[in-house]
């Protein structure tokens, strides 16, 4: 979000909003990158999302997306595995 409008530099109330706007964005656009990237675009998983400072609802947005990922990797895995192989991590 530019922060003038017709030349002049936005001020008070109005720059805050502004910066607060373009700070979620740049927030926003980290986290799709990094969702992106662990979930790739075809849906194969490629890893744990990592954007560091997150807090709040973007932390608690990364975390679901990882905590999914390693849900479906666990899945898949048992999946592959031949039978009378073990049970994974629990057994």
């Amino acid at each position: 979000m530019p922060l003038e409008v017709d030349g002049r530099a936005l001020q008070g109330e109005f720059l805050r909003s502004a910066q607060v706007v373009n700070a979620m964005i740049q927030q926003m656009s980290v986290f799709t990158s990094e969702v992106t990237r662990v979930v790739g675009t075809e849906g194969k998983l490629g890893g744990q999302a990592a954007v560091p400072g997150l807090s709040g609802r973007w932390k608690e947005l990364t975390d679901s997306v990882n905590s999914k990922c390693t849900r479906r990797h666990a899945e898949s895995s048992a999946k592959r595995r031949p039978r009378g192989q073990g049970k994974g991590l629990c057994g």
